[in-house]
């Protein structure tokens, strides 16, 4: 007779199962079975954490019986048809409220009867998680990428590092070019939800018909060219974290009044849906414009405003920060340097002084780019003045001609005493320098007590 060694067979069946256990378990995604009558054959140990049971004593019970909300994977044992990534918001009886995206599969066997349901599920933070790191929404910058020693700027971060420590909403204003997604930025990555999704949108870039659907999402079909799928909005994705709401100057004044909705009540709804969501958001806000002046114009809420405007980061123009040129450059250049496989190590005297006469309408931005067309422009390794070409779009502002209108030009045909070429040349390059001794200095190439000593001499002190 053949022998049959039932005892090795069960503990081979015994550890191929533990085998198949511990593989599932190492799938991220919760993961449930029940079988035709909805008890449960399996739950791992993620799913366990999500739904909050004990994984051993939820096997062998009713799906109904383990947690205090109606389990969707019944519906499916009733209609046969299962489902791919759908959400659910479900309520527990606390009042806790567990958004989930879901995906459901009905196991028949061969003639076509249900057996059981197999459901994979995760909690859709997670789902926004992964969005988040493929799309790169996260902070880049912190204040120590700031450059910049003037005290324009370190009063302008000690500000936003006071906005960073509270979780008040913030508004940041400043001209175009000024840096405002950088302190945004900084003032996230300073706080207490650095290591939380930061969503930026800007208001002005987006048409209006789609700006809602950007900001707080879509059911399926919702619209005309909705997607299928529906779609997380910005404020979803930013949930825990911040958004960043660039150039809300420009937003209408009938998604202002949505806005204003959702900052109130911190809930949202996605359009063409029903379900409301909590929202755990902090908002940073930026304008170019005047807003106080919008709102007396009827082109801005004034309640939206003071919802807004409760910590307030003032970027300064570049013209009134000029002592941070020199450093801004030379970080400018070797980045450029990097970018473009360059070795520019030095800037002329020449192309500075063509620099800080210039006003700099388009601030920080505008700066950047000129140094990299400089770079570009650049056959040595030090950029000459004939490498700055400044492109003024402009109208009342500082142009530069063949000529040279720059300090320290002058023109054969001006015939006039030294000193009165002097104390000019000193006072123009005290009013290029925002009257900084040491940028002055280095303008005139000439020691910060030979200025002391002019100033003194040509009673300037007063000016």
């Amino acid at each position: 007779s053949i022998g049959f060694d039932s005892g090795k067979e069960n503990k081979q069946l015994i550890a191929k199962n533990k085998s198949e256990s511990n593989i599932v378990d190492t799938i991220t995604d919760g993961v449930l079975s029940v079988d035709k009558d909805g008890f449960i054959t399996f739950l791992n140990q993620v799913g366990a954490e999500i739904l909050c049971v004990d994984r051993e004593s939820s096997i062998g019970k009713h799906a109904s019986d383990i947690v205090d909300f109606k389990p969707v994977v019944l519906e499916v044992l009733k209609t046969g048809k299962g489902y791919i990534d759908k959400e659910f918001l479900l309520t527990k009886k606390t009042g806790e409220k567990i958004h989930f995206i879901k995906t459901a599969v009905p196991i028949k066997d061969e003639e076509g009867n249900l057996v059981s349901v197999v459901d994979t599920f995760r909690k859709i933070k997670r789902v926004n998680k992964l969005v988040n790191e493929m799309n790169g929404s996260y902070a880049n910058f912190n204040f120590d990428d700031i450059v910049g020693s003037s005290n324009k700027i370190k009063d302008c971060i000690s500000k936003a590092k006071i906005a960073a420590m509270s979780m008040s909403n913030v508004l940041i204003t400043g001209e175009s070019g000024t840096g405002k997604e950088l302190i945004a930025q900084s003032i996230h990555s300073f706080g207490e939800r650095k290591n939380q999704p930061f969503v930026s949108i800007n208001c002005g870039a987006i048409p209006r018909e789609l700006l809602e659907s950007e900001l707080f999402g879509y059911e399926p079909g919702s619209f005309t060219g909705a997607s299928a799928k529906g779609r997380t909005g910005k404020f979803e994705l930013a949930e825990g974290g911040t958004i960043f709401l660039d150039e809300i100057g420009e937003m209408p004044i009938d998604m202002q009044v949505k806005l204003l909705r959702v900052i109130q009540e911190k809930k949202i709804t996605r359009i063409g849906g029903n379900a409301v969501f909590d929202l755990d958001v902090r908002i940073i806000a930026a304008t170019n414009k005047d807003l106080f002046e919008q709102c007396n114009k009827g082109a801005f809420r004034e309640d939206l405003y003071y919802r807004i405007n409760v910590l307030h980061v003032m970027l300064p123009p570049l013209r009134e920060r000029k002592e941070d040129i020199s450093d801004l450059i030379h970080c400018f250049i070797e980045k450029i340097n990097m970018k473009l496989d360059k070795n520019i190590s030095d800037i002329s005297f020449g192309a500075m002084n063509k620099i800080l006469s210039y006003s700099w309408p388009g601030n920080v931005r505008e700066l950047e780019n000129s140094v990299e067309r400089a770079v570009n422009l650049c056959n040595t390794n030090t950029i000459t003045e004939n490498d700055i070409f400044i492109e003024n779009l402009h109208k009342n502002t500082t142009r530069f001609s063949d000529q040279g209108s720059q300090v320290g030009v002058i023109s054969e045909t001006d015939i006039e005493p030294l000193e009165v070429i002097e104390k000019r040349a000193i006072e123009r390059a005290l009013n290029i320098a925002g009257g900084n001794i040491t940028v002055t200095a280095n303008l005139l190439q000439v020691t910060r007590n030979t200025i002391y000593n002019k100033i003194k001499r040509y009673n300037l002190l007063n000016r």
